[in-house]
């Protein structure tokens, strides 16, 4: 990173970060502390920047934009600032103006991840795909991160840019292994690209090493289907069924049982699959899982 007067350690804690991980739940104490530093030193522009950075964790975005406002006073010209005030617009929903604060940033310094990343989201959300993607590669070459490699596979696949998608994805499973999400989505556009038969490749490679396997073998399930081996694809829904019973009679759970509905649901056996998702819902009226799978089910039953 080019050096931007000094705050490259900032930018190590703020932008070199996953978006996931910006928010935490000591945002205000970390305003409250920044705050006696400022009062202590108060020509520190870093020190505005930085308790910009925790009122956008916070919410208080016209806050932190009048702190930015204070450190370009004391530091005009600091980029840093453009890219908190990009970020910040971005959260209130100011995508034009927020493009113009990161494009700044971007611009006069090698840039940052989550600098890239966010310019990405806004680009895409107007539209400009392309330039989204190009913003997501940008970052990933600055940083690996599996949320980024996702995006940036959805958005290729989007536009049916299928062999660009399974670059990534597979260059994402180089670097972090065999996960289920990439290798899903690598099964996923396999069969775009019409081969069946490596996505059922995977499939089995992801059945071999799962401690689950009953999700997988409900994705093979459905790539049999589509190669139109539909008694094949039954036999490993049983097979399917076979396998979460086993586990259930071992210890029940909310998550099994859901998995269990999902399993009822692929075999067209609604009223079983409601039966567990209703249980779920009685001892725990707030799943999340559970709510969601019954309100599809609903929608296929109604």
């Amino acid at each position: 990173m080019k050096k931007v007067f000094g705050f490259q350690i900032l930018w190590v804690l703020v932008l070199g970060l996953p978006l996931s991980l910006w928010a935490h739940p000591g945002a205000h104490h970390d305003i409250e502390r920044v705050s006696r530093l400022i009062e202590a030193e108060p020509e520190r522009a870093e020190l505005w920047i930085e308790r910009a950075h925790h009122r956008r964790l916070a919410g208080e975005y016209d806050a932190a934009l009048e702190d930015l406002n204070q450190a370009e006073r004391l530091a005009p010209g600091n980029w840093d600032v453009s890219a908190h005030r990009g970020l910040t617009l971005a959260r209130m929903g100011k995508g034009q103006e927020a493009e113009i604060e990161l494009t700044r940033f971007l611009e006069h310094t090698s840039g940052t991840a989550a600098a890239f990343v966010e310019r990405a989201r806004i680009r895409h959300a107007s539209g400009r795909v392309e330039a989204g993607i190009s913003d997501l590669t940008a970052s990933l070459e600055l940083s690996r991160d599996i949320g980024v490699y996702l995006q940036r596979g959805a958005w290729q696949e989007s536009l049916e840019r299928w062999d660009d998608a399974a670059n990534g994805y597979q260059e994402a499973l180089e670097f972090f292994g065999s996960l289920g999400s990439l290798q899903r989505a690598q099964i996923r556009v396999e069969l775009a690209r019409g081969n069946r038969d490596k996505a059922l490749s995977i499939v089995d490679s992801a059945i071999a090493t799962a401690r689950s396997k009953v999700p997988w073998l409900l994705q093979r399930a459905a790539v049999l289907d589509a190669m139109e081996k539909f008694d094949e694809a039954r036999r490993e829904r049983l097979a399917a069924l076979d396998e979460i019973n086993r586990i259930l009679q071992k210890k029940i759970t909310a998550i099994q049982l859901v998995l269990r509905a999902e399993v009822y649901i692929a075999l067209n056996q609604a009223a079983d699959a409601r039966r567990d998702l209703e249980l779920v819902l009685k001892n725990s009226p707030n799943y999340y899982p559970a709510q969601e799978l019954l309100s599809k089910l609903d929608g296929q039953t109604h």
